[in-house]
């Protein structure tokens, strides 16, 4: 694999694309129930992010066309088979006139995976400010510089789902390399078709799991090969709709890692500026004992 790979040279011809995973169908059979499709993400086990992007749009099919996602609050119960499909059962807990609440839980056979509760509001015009986003290089330009070095492109198990990242820094989650307890990279994805806002909310939902808990590793180890790591929970607060073929900047970083735990913050930023959803998510990063 050299350092020109393309976006359509990550994505493998046995994959589908993230949009194609996140879309969830209601069954026939029971009212508020969804099902979804399995994936592949070796070595990894089932993507945090297929259940909380599945989970989402569940949900979302189950309130006023009218209203968008607010937050979501997930919690992973247990690991799932990566290519089994999932049910995905919704329970109605609030319908207001401006927000709605729904609690989510995605199952395979008697096996509960996660659990999820997540707000849906209508839209409302409202006091505004952010955060600045860092001041980093262009996609583009640390893509045409990491070329140049040699260096090949940031690859995960969802790449091969069409997701193309660019990183700030030559990191990756394997590297024994130690560094501070942040990381940034660009993402953005291919798919299969068109999509409404709906669909992107909850694909931004599946993107904001990806490298969450890699900021706490990151000075202690890497993944792998000194810690046993997995997403405890995670949650997700929506502030803006973006067009996710064109390049997003995750920045992230942990405040904390104790008791073989580690916390992580993270901002999703479109090109020009605008923050668009807050990540936080708390992690299990057990330290493996050598030999073990």
């Amino acid at each position: 694999m050299n350092a020109s790979l393309s976006i359509d040279d990550l994505y493998k011809a046995s994959g589908l694309t993230i949009d194609e995973i996140v879309r969830v169908a209601p069954d026939p059979a029971a009212t508020d129930r969804f099902l979804g499709k399995g994936a592949e993400y070796a070595p990894l086990l089932i993507y945090g992010g297929h259940l909380l992007g599945q989970g989402l749009h569940a949900g979302l099919q189950t309130v006023d066309p009218a209203m968008s996602a607010s937050s979501l609050h997930a919690n992973f119960v247990s690991a799932g088979k990566p290519k089994a499909p999932v049910v995905y059962t919704v329970e109605r807990l609030r319908d207001g006139r401006r927000y709605a609440t729904r609690s989510i839980r995605a199952m395979q056979g008697e096996r509960l995976l996660l659990i999820m509760t997540a707000s849906f509001k209508t839209p409302e015009d409202g006091d505004c400010h952010q955060a600045a986003m860092p001041e980093v290089e262009s996609a583009e330009a640390l893509k045409q510089a990491r070329t140049a070095a040699g260096r090949r492109p940031l690859a995960l198990p969802i790449t091969r789902h069409g997701v193309e990242f660019e990183g700030v820094e030559d990191w990756h989650p394997m590297s024994k390399a130690r560094g501070r307890p942040a990381i940034a990279h660009w993402m953005r994805t291919r798919l299969a078709g068109p999509v409404d806002a709906h669909l992107r909310q909850a694909l931004l939902a599946f993107l904001s799991d990806g490298t969450m808990m890699f900021s706490a590793i990151r000075p202690h180890g890497d993944f792998m090969r000194t810690h046993r790591a997995t997403s405890l929970d995670h949650s997700v607060w929506f502030y803006g709709d973006a067009d996710l073929s064109e390049w997003m900047l995750f920045d992230q970083q942990s405040p904390v890692a104790a008791d073989g735990r580690g916390l992580n913050h993270g901002a999703i930023f479109t090109q020009d500026g605008r923050l668009i959803a807050g990540v936080a998510q708390e992690c299990m990063m057990t330290r493996v004992k050598p030999g073990g």
